[in-house]
């Protein structure tokens, strides 16, 4: 009996900490009612595959026109591409055209002091007669020209040499530069 009279009290203790608990979560239900109400009255009901579609249907617009920039930054760079190749090969040409003319006018500048030299041959040929002294000073002051000439026209030779070579340089590097843009433009 002592034992179901405890079994009793632990059940009556038991019964009135159960109350306890239940009474709060009364107050607590009480105490926010109002706003399980508020939220039960914006619940909204939503129609899912229609959201999804729509959703759907601005991301496939939206990928629409990346595409059609995509595709027009890709045209603008294959123009921008064909531009630089025609304005390299314009630059190209002109350096051709400017090295060319420059050999020309060595080339005349080379006949014009062969005639002159031969000139100054056939004078040689016609000073045999005089004396010796003269002619031997003559032939020096003759050679020493010539010699000058040769100089003269070497060292220009040697200028527009080294003019040509800093122009084939110049469009190696911009066609080694053409060719870098436009391999970094057909990589996009």
């Amino acid at each position: 009996m002592a034992k179901a009279q405890e079994y009793v009290a632990k059940l009556v203790a038991r019964k009135k900490e159960l109350e306890a608990e239940w009474e709060e979560v009364q107050q607590v239900l009480e105490d926010t009612k109002e706003q399980v109400q508020e939220l039960r009255d914006n619940l909204a009901l939503c129609d899912c595959e229609e959201e999804h579609a729509a959703d759907v249907a601005a991301a496939e617009e939206r990928y629409a026109k990346e595409l059609e920039r995509i595709e027009h930054n890709k045209e603008m760079a294959i123009q921008k591409g064909e531009d630089y190749k025609a304005a390299r090969q314009a630059k190209v040409e002109k350096g051709e055209a400017f090295r060319d003319a420059r050999l020309a006018e060595l080339e005349a500048a080379d006949a014009a002091a062969d005639e002159q030299k031969e000139a100054k041959l056939a004078h040689i040929e016609e000073m045999k007669e005089n004396e010796a002294e003269e002619h031997e000073k003559e032939l020096e002051r003759i050679t020493a020209e010539i010699e000058e000439t040769k100089a003269k026209d070497q060292e220009e030779y040697d200028a527009v040499a080294a003019e040509i070579k800093e122009i084939a340089e110049k469009l190696l590097e911009y066609n080694e530069k053409m060719q870098e843009k436009l391999t970094a433009l057909t990589e996009l």
